[in-house]
């Protein structure tokens, strides 16, 4: 996952319901979001994911923010 940090699209980690997922931007106000395989899954002592240690994802839908 850390390397996907560095990809075009702006990556992030979510927040509220959708903790422990990520998301990237693509067009038109459309996201894709996806969450680490593993579960649960690896967390820094911050209580953040540890992305240098996601190393596999399932993709969990395609969704547009402005709907």
């Amino acid at each position: 996952m850390e390397d996907m940090r560095n990809l075009p699209g702006h990556w992030e980690e979510l927040k509220g319901d959708r903790a422990g997922q990520f998301s990237v931007r693509l067009r038109g106000g459309l996201r894709l979001i996806v969450k680490p395989q593993k579960q649960p899954p690896p967390s820094k002592p911050d209580g953040g994911l540890n992305w240098l240690a996601i190393d596999s994802l399932y993709i969990i839908e395609v969704v547009d923010y402005h709907d």
